[in-house]
C-alpha cells in the first residue's frame, strides 16, 4: 500500500503531457532527455531528504510539521506560509482537468473541438467522486488505489516495450502509411538543435518536476505506515519509497526514449495528443489508438488523484488541529466512518474554485496552472534542504535525552545525504529564480492563442504567500491585541472494535474567546498535532 501511494501520485498525467511541453520548450530530444535525467536525479535527492523527516519526525502532516518544530522564529510564520499553500493551492484542479479532457477525447471523432465547460464539468464530477469515495469508505478507497498502481505501471511498460521493438522499427503491419522516419533515425541529431532562452528550460525543468513531484505522500500518513522491527521501525517506509521512485525514474526515461524513437520533433510538439500518434505510428491509424491512448490517461489522472487526496486531506486536517484554519474543531474532526470528512470538503472547495478559473482556451494559462504546485513546493523543498545541511547544528533536529541526530536514510551517512541534498536544493533554486527571466510563453509552448505575461506564475505565487504573511499577522497579531485569548484543548478518541485497529486519536483545537470570557484556570500548552 505504501508503495503503491507513491507509485499513484507521481504517475498521474504529467508523464503523457508532459514529453511534448518539454520538447516544445527546449527544440532538442537530447536536451529533453537530459532533463529527465536530472528530474530523475534531483528526485532521487528529494527522496534521500524526506526520509530523513521521515525519519526524525514520524507524524501525519509531513512537511507542516518539520516547519513547524524546525523554523521557530518569527514564531509560526512559515506554518503559516506553508498553510496558505497547501490549502489554497494543492489541489486536483490539474489531473481533474485533464481527466476531464480525455472523456470527452475518447468518447468524440478524432480532431473534434473540446467544450471547455463540458471538460470542468468532467473535472468537476470526478474531483466529487474521489473526495465523496473517500468519505464513505477508506477500504475501498484504498483497493481502489492499489489496482490503479498496477495498471498505470503495466501501461507505462507496455508503452516501453514498443519503443524498444521501435528501436528494431517493428511496427504492426499496416502501419507504415504515416510515412514520417520511425525507429532509430527518429533519434539521429539529437542535439542538433536547442533553445538558448533559460527560462525555457526553467520551464521544461519545472514540468519534468511536476510529473516527478509525488515522492513526499508517503510523509504526509506517516502514522498510518506499518512500523517495522524494533530498533527500525521505519524501514518499510524507508524501503517501499526508494523502490517506487526507482521504478518511476526508470519508467519515465524510458517512456521518453520510446515517444522520442517512435515519432518525430515536429510531430510532437504539433499533434494535441502524443500518446494517440505514438499508438498510431506502431500499431496503424484507428479509432483504438485514439480511445485507448485517452482512456489511459484518464485511469493515469484518477489514480493520481486518490493517492493525493488520501495524503492531502489529512495534512489538511493536521493544520486545522494546529489552529491555524478558522473554525478548527470543524475542519480537525473525524466522521463517524474514520475518515477526515471534514477537511475532504475543504479540498474539494478549493479543487474546484481552481477548476472553475482555470483558463483553459489559452495554453499558457493551463501551462501556469498545471505547474503552480510544483513552483511554490520550491518555496518548501528550498527552506528544508538548506535546514537539513545544517541539522547538526540546529538543536530542533537532536531528539529527546540529548541524542543528537545523524543521518539514516542510507549506510553511507553524510557522505550521501550531502550532496544529494546541495544537488536538490540547487535545482530547486534555479527554477526559482529563472522564472522571472522574461520570455514569450507563446513562443515556448509553440501556440497561437492570446499570451499572458511570464511573470504570471511567480507574482501569483509571491500573492499566496502574502496571503499566508497576512494570516499570521490576523492571527497572532491583530486578533491577540483586540482582546482575543488562545488556548489549547484535547479530545481523545479510541476506534470501536469493529474497525479492527486500534488508534488513538488526539485533537489539539486552539481557539479564541474574547478576554472577559478567557478561562484563567486553563493550562496553556504546545500545539503539536498528531494523530497515531
Amino acid at each position: 500500500t505504501v508503495s503503491a501511494l507513491v507509485l499513484n501520485k507521481i504517475i498521474g498525467t504529467g508523464i503523457y503531457t508532459s514529453p511534448k511541453i518539454v520538447l516544445a520548450a527546449t527544440g532538442s530530444k537530447g536536451i529533453s532527455l537530459m532533463l529527465w535525467l536530472l528530474g530523475g536525479v534531483m528526485t532521487w535527492a528529494g527522496i534521500f531528504i524526506y526520509i530523513e523527516y521521515g525519519i526524525r519526525w514520524p507524524v501525519t502532516g509531513g512537511e507542516l510539521y518539520y516547519i513547524e518544530n524546525i523554523f521557530k522564529r518569527p514564531p509560526r510564520l512559515l506554518t503559516y506560509i506553508f498553510s496558505s499553500i497547501f490549502v489554497v493551492v494543492n489541489g486536483l484542479q490539474v489531473n481533474a482537468l485533464v481527466f476531464g479532457q480525455e472523456i470527452i477525447v475518447a468518447s468524440s471523432p478524432v480532431n473534434a473541438p473540446i467544450n471547455q465547460n463540458l471538460q470542468k464539468f468532467f473535472a468537476i464530477i470526478i474531483a466529487t467522486f474521489i473526495c465523496q469515495l473517500q468519505a464513505y469508505s477508506r477500504f475501498l478507497y484504498i483497493k481502489l488505489g492499489n489496482t490503479l498502481a498496477v495498471v498505470k505501471v503495466v501501461a507505462l511498460l507496455f508503452i516501453v516495450i514498443c519503443g524498444l521493438a521501435a528501436l528494431g522499427k517493428a511496427r504492426v503491419t499496416g502501419a507504415n502509411e504515416i510515412e514520417t522516419s520511425y525507429g532509430k533515425a527518429d533519434l539521429s541529431n539529437a542535439f542538433a538543435s536547442g533553445s538558448g532562452n533559460p527560462y525555457q528550460y526553467a520551464l521544461a525543468l519545472l514540468n519534468v518536476m511536476r510529473a516527478f513531484l509525488g515522492y513526499e505522500n508517503a510523509n504526509f500518513v506517516l502514522e498510518e505506515v506499518r512500523a517495522g522491527p524494533p530498533g527500525d521501525e521505519r524501514r518499510i517506509f524507508r524501503r517501499a519509497v526508494k523502490a517506487s521512485v526507482g521504478i518511476c525514474i526508470f519508467l519515465y526515461v524510458m517512456v521518453n526514449v520510446a515517444i522520442f524513437t517512435v515519432c518525430t520533433t515536429e510531430e510532437i510538439i504539433n499533434t494535441p495528443n502524443t500518446i494517440s500518434l505514438f499508438f498510431q505510428k506502431v500499431f496503424g491509424v484507428s479509432d483504438h489508438a485514439h480511445v485507448g491512448s485517452a482512456i489511459m490517461i484518464a485511469i493515469s489522472g484518477t489514480g493520481s488523484m486518490i493517492a493525493s487526496t488520501f495524503a492531502n486531506v489529512r495534512v489538511k486536517q493536521e493544520i486545522g488541529r494546529l489552529g491555524v484554519l478558522p473554525i478548527p474543531e470543524f475542519w480537525s474532526k473525524t466522521s463517524h466512518r474514520r475518515t477526515p470528512a471534514h477537511s475532504l470538503f475543504l479540498h474539494w472547495i478549493f479543487s474546484v474554485i481552481l477548476i472553475a478559473v482555470t483558463p483553459l482556451d489559452n495554453a499558457a494559462g493551463f501551462l501556469i496552472m498545471s505547474t503552480f504546485w510544483t513552483y511554490m513546493h520550491t518555496y518548501i523543498g528550498i527552506p528544508l534542504g538548506l535546514a537539513l545541511l545544517c541539522a547538526p547544528w540546529i538543536s530542533a533536529f537532536n531528539f529527546e535525552g540529548g541524542r543528537v541526530w545523524k543521518p539514516q536514510s542510507s549506510t553511507m551517512g553524510w557522505w550521501l545525504l550531502a550532496p544529494l541534498t546541495v544537488i536538490y536544493v540547487a535545482s530547486n533554486t534555479f527554477v526559482l529564480a529563472v522564472s522571472w527571466i522574461p520570455a514569450n510563453l507563446q513562443q515556448t509552448t509553440h501556440s497561437t492563442g492570446s499570451n499572458l505575461p511570464y511573470f504570471t506564475g511567480p507574482v501569483a505565487g509571491l500573492g499566496v504567500i502574502a496571503f499566508g504573511i497576512s494570516w499570521w499577522c490576523w492571527d497572532l497579531h491583530v486578533l491577540p491585541f483586540l482582546g482575543y485569548k488562545f488556548w489549547t484543548e484535547e479530545d481523545e478518541l479510541e476506534y470501536s472494535e469493529e474497525w479492527n485497529v486500534k488508534v488513538l486519536t488526539v485533537h489539539f483545537h486552539v481557539s479564541i474567546a474574547f478576554s472577559m470570557f478567557y478561562d484563567t484556570n486553563r493550562v496553556e500548552t504546545d500545539s503539536f498535532a498528531a494523530s497515531a
